[in-house]
């Protein structure tokens, strides 16, 4: 619960296109509507069409709840753009008044996206928490021109809200290295998994046209190749095909470069394993029915598709980084951007008996991962905040060095 101390709180997202991080920022806001007592504004990006839709479907449940549609949206090379974007921040910053909140709660994907509000609320003396999956240096995920001067600059932005929070300890970890010096909290994604349900395996399969002997794998999420590795995924799977030949890889989701990797199936000759599918907001179906979840990604923070894979008792093979090497069985992860690791992990989880794999996992979203966990140590940290508690009231809740059970 918020309480008493936190009365307004102001969010801010101006990313371009919705994706975890905005999931998990939604839950949190619809917690504080309805259990916090909080009076709530957003400030948002007005053509992110999905962040849209679900703000205003939660306005039409909570009065509470102000939006702010904003022409500002984060782009290439933001972070030098809002150092010199004056009116524009000036503008922001009067808007973020107008609400009069007690803590402004930045969501950054990474620290270059919702610069602008981050800066306008340092700027317009407002107590700021940024909320942030990913800190890893753009030298180590980008091969651009001018990624370790950025990567300098950054740490600036680093150095500006009053408290950081964060989803895993090896982004805490990376968070002091970026340059950030004030307080650093890790709350777990958490899933309200009563939203979810098991499905019929057989029919769940059918509904796919997936054959009794297929190896169902699936992947699933946004398309863009520098983070999500859908293009490693391909390629691994072209160079071991007779491996693959009992196989069928679902693609689930839509992106930037969704359009390329069907191309990229078309000239390899994959039609026959590769199926893609529409995003949808409900995937029990999918999981039901398929045998194992790949996540090849480049650099990610704790992705919920993994969860939701431990939730639905699937094994897991992903890059050995990240939230998924804090949290994942060491024998389900492969090197980065390792085509042959990658096709030996899999074959190896394929043909061993995942059993207390998954039992572990499923105890784990069960208890750690869960909506419930989630809100109530969100909404404990703004309130802590505006209370400038001491370190040590806090330390058994936030301590960087805290392992995940099991």
């Amino acid at each position: 619960m918020v309480g008493h101390d936190v009365k307004r709180i102001l969010f801010y997202d101006d990313a371009a296109e919705f994706g975890g991080h905005e999931v998990m920022t939604l839950t949190a806001v619809k917690y504080l509507l309805e259990e916090g007592g909080a009076k709530v504004g957003f400030m948002y990006y007005a053509g992110n069409e999905r962040l849209r839709q679900e703000l205003s479907s939660l306005q039409k449940e909570h009065e509470a709840l102000s939006l702010y549609p904003v022409k500002f949206r984060s782009s290439r090379l933001q972070n030098l753009t809002t150092l010199f974007a004056f009116k524009s921040i000036t503008q922001l910053g009067r808007l973020m008044r107008q609400f009069s909140p007690d803590i402004v709660v930045i969501a950054q994907g990474r620290i270059e996206l919702s610069t602008m509000g981050l800066l306008a609320a340092k700027r317009s003396g407002l107590r700021t928490v940024s909320y942030i999956p990913m800190a890893h240096p753009l030298t180590h995920i980008s091969e651009l021109p001018g990624a370790g001067l950025r990567d300098l600059l950054n740490r600036y932005f680093y150095q500006l809200p009053d408290r950081f929070i964060t989803v895993s300890q090896s982004m805490a970890r990376m968070l002091r290295q970026q340059g950030a010096q004030s307080r650093i909290s890790v709350v777990y994604n958490g899933i309200d998994w009563s939203r979810y349900r098991r499905m019929d395996r057989e029919q769940s399969r059918a509904r796919y046209e997936l054959e009794e002997w297929d190896n169902a794998i699936a992947v699933v999420g946004r398309i863009q190749f520098r983070q999500k590795g859908h293009d490693f995924l391909i390629k691994a799977i072209s160079r071991f095909r007779d491996q693959f030949e009992r196989c069928k890889l679902l693609v689930v989701g839509d992106g930037p470069d969704a359009p390329k990797l069907k191309e990229m199936v078309l000239s390899l000759d994959l039609s026959h394993i590769v199926r893609f599918l529409p995003w949808s907001n409900s995937l029990s179906e999918l999981y039901s029915a398929i045998d194992m979840l790949v996540i090849p990604s480049n650099f990610e923070g704790v992705p919920v598709v993994m969860l939701e894979g431990m939730y639905f008792g699937l094994p897991v093979v992903a890059s050995n980084i990240d939230g998924m090497a804090e949290i994942l069985p060491r024998s389900w992860l492969f090197k980065p951007t390792d085509e042959n690791s990658f096709v030996e992990t899999l074959r190896k989880v394929k043909n061993r008996n995942n059993d207390f794999e998954i039992k572990t996992n499923q105890d784990l979203v069960s208890t750690r991962f869960t909506y419930h966990t989630f809100v109530a140590e969100f909404a404990h940290i703004l309130s802590d905040e505006l209370c400038a508690c001491s370190p040590a009231e806090v330390a058994p809740r936030n301590n960087d060095n805290k392992k995940i059970p099991g």
